[in-house]
């Protein structure tokens, strides 16, 4: 039995199978924990990589506000996958930043409220680019029936978009696919 504020780094293997750690602070680096591992009331930042089935009884996302500048909405994606912005102007781009380098697949959405007065803006949905954000790095966005949806016009309205990717590497070539949540939610 470990109790209080524990760190673990460098490469440690946890093999006892009577053990546990229990503590108000806990950090593992370079770590391989095999076998079943039951976590309460964890937080984990930066990249974690698991070779099999993780069960997660319930989990939380972080919720990004952004806003746009110049017709640009820039979505970090190293922040979060959730992303809502009041609208203030036509958007006219939306730029992926940092996305993961790595061939795995990711999805990320966004919540697009229009102002509580007019104006109402807005939004060119299917112009998605990624880092030089040059037209020639314009990300392909596949739409239900290649229809692309056009953001609701009125005043508090509030529309849902997601986007998944199967190929996060190749986002050029392999493209997005636009969900649409829902629309003119008021």
């Amino acid at each position: 039995l470990v109790s209080g504020v524990s760190t673990l780094s460098g490469p440690y293997r946890i093999t006892n199978t009577d053990g546990f750690i229990v503590g108000s602070g806990l950090t593992f680096t370079n770590t391989n924990v095999t076998g079943l591992a039951t976590c309460n009331n964890v937080f984990i930042s930066g990249i974690t990589t698991s070779d099999s089935h993780t069960y997660l009884r319930s989990f939380s996302e972080t919720n990004n506000s952004v806003t746009q500048s110049a017709g640009v909405l820039t979505l970090d994606l190293s922040t979060g996958q959730n992303f809502e912005v009041t609208l203030s102007d036509n958007v006219t781009e939306i730029r992926l930043a940092n996305s993961p380098s790595d061939a795995s697949a990711m999805s990320f959405t966004v919540k697009f409220t229009q102002p509580s007065s007019l104006p109402v803006y807005t939004v060119d949905i299917d112009d998605v680019r990624i880092t030089p954000f040059a037209e020639a790095n314009r990300v392909s966005v596949k739409w239900p029936g290649g229809v692309v949806p056009v953001m609701s016009q009125a005043v508090n309205a509030v529309d849902i978009y997601s986007f998944k990717s199967f190929d996060v590497s190749n986002l050029n070539t392999s493209g997005l696919y636009g969900i649409i949540g829902g629309q003119n939610f008021v």
